[in-house]
């Protein structure tokens, strides 16, 4: 039976959708039969994997509502390795139409349950609502993934979720021991953004997944082009932070710590490290595969200068296994944090002349006076 995990949580914008995709995708990558079912209405995920609006036929709308079988709504990606349960505009009226059936909350659990060992790990995207679509997927999940951005009203929204999921502890995936946190859009220069790290870490303990995924524009970007950040730009932090993720998960979820009787406990930690560590480099090398391999359809979507420099980049990856040491050489090659650094030092810049400016008015100074010497430090 595949493992199940539900993307949770009631507030719009923590990376939720982003998290589905690029998991996914590394999944993918890592050799797991993947299939994402995408329950947001706006459909994000159905067109961060490059699903064009005709190719909609169905979707997950007829899944959960017309209980149509699960082989009829499944359609591959751009992603090998990687199909989708599209989502459709038509799940705006889901939540109502839900309201009228019986057992409304259990809709999508027999589906996932008739897979039969199609696949070996199911995603959810659910909508940014704790309605009836975000109670399908957790009563139909093994697991709760929940994204939650490092900033204050972020954790607010935990804060309620967390209570609410208490509430619903007779459903498994809602155990305390089956939900976990994850910190995005975190901001590592930001010494508010650590507060609230720690903050979070502190209250929820365990439940937090060691990963964090900083805000970075490739993650962003990657959506635009209907694909996964791990695909479109493999050496951003971004991408490296999800394929970090992925190996954290799979180490969580199907495999216990390697303690044995004829080892220490350092050595034991030291050999768990070593295989983590390898499983993060055949995912990177995977990634660095596809994008050689010029027939798969996602090349279409990917310039060519940029898909060179992605394919060195994944290369580049697969020689070090350390995305996040790799990650600020490849912005900084791409321009993008040279960018930031620029725009602060004329912002400086122009407050500076500013406060001359004032100062010199101040003094007396006039305007006439203040135009002639700038023509003249010109000239």
């Amino acid at each position: 039976m595949a493992l199940t995990i539900a993307m949770i949580n009631q507030k719009g914008g923590v990376g939720k959708t982003t998290t589905a995709v690029n998991l996914s995708a590394a999944l993918a990558a890592a050799g797991w039969r993947t299939l994402l079912v995408d329950l947001d209405p706006h459909a994000g995920a159905t067109a961060a994997v490059g699903l064009r609006g005709s190719d909609r036929a169905f979707g997950s709308y007829a899944l959960v509502l017309h209980s149509r079988p699960l082989e009829e709504v499944i359609v591959p990606t751009v992603v090998p390795g990687l199909f989708l349960v599209p989502g459709t505009i038509h799940l705006t009226s889901a939540e109502w139409e839900l309201a009228a059936v019986a057992e409304p909350r259990f809709q999508l659990r027999g589906s996932v349950q008739r897979l039969n060992g199609d696949f070996d790990i199911v995603l959810i995207d659910s909508p940014p609502a704790l309605g009836y679509l975000s109670l399908n997927a957790l009563n139909a999940a093994d697991r709760v993934l929940v994204p939650v951005q490092a900033e204050f009203l972020s954790v607010e929204g935990l804060t309620l979720l967390s209570h609410t999921l208490k509430r619903l502890e007779g459903t498994p995936a809602t155990r305390p021991e089956n939900v976990a946190i994850l910190l995005t859009m975190v901001h590592n220069w930001s010494r508010y953004a650590a507060q609230v790290v720690t903050d979070i870490r502190h209250h929820f303990g365990r439940r937090v997944l060691a990963t964090e995924i900083p805000r970075d524009d490739a993650v962003s970007e990657a959506a635009t082009h209907g694909l996964p950040a791990v695909l479109y730009r493999p050496g951003s932090a971004g991408a490296a932070a999800y394929l970090d993720l992925t190996v954290e998960l799979i180490d969580r979820y199907t495999t216990r710590p390697v303690y044995h009787r004829d080892i220490t406990l350092p050595q034991a930690a030291a050999t768990r490290l070593a295989e983590l560590h390898h499983r993060r480099t055949l995912i990177a090398e995977r990634l660095h595969q596809w994008l050689e391999d010029t027939s798969l359809p996602f090349h279409d979507a990917l310039n060519g200068d940029h898909s060179h420099r992605r394919a060195g980049a994944a290369a580049a990856v697969l020689a070090t296994g350390d995305g996040a040491a790799l990650a600020p050489q490849a912005r900084l090659d791409d321009g993008r944090m040279v960018r930031p650094a620029r725009e602060q030092v004329l912002a400086i810049l122009v407050v500076m002349l500013a406060g001359a400016l004032i100062s010199a008015l101040s003094l007396g100074a006039t305007w006439p006076t203040l135009l002639a010497a700038g023509l003249a430090a010109l000239n």
